[in-house]
């Protein structure tokens, strides 16, 4: 079985806490997840509201 990935939630605390000011490097040692995590979900982010060409995700809003 693979691995799930981190749910939507967490993905927004963390762009949270880097929006805020907080350096990548300080929430990648305190959250032990990947930078390059934490850059692909800001890009995603950025996509998904229209800031930057690419593929939209679609997510349910409940």
């Amino acid at each position: 079985m693979g691995r799930r990935g981190y749910p939507p939630e967490f993905r927004r605390k963390v762009l949270g806490l880097v929006a805020a000011g907080r350096p990548v490097v300080e929430v990648v040692r305190d959250l032990g997840i990947s930078a390059q995590s934490i850059y692909t979900w800001a890009r995603q982010d950025r996509i998904d509201k229209g800031l930057e060409p690419g593929l939209a995700v679609w997510r349910r809003r409940s």
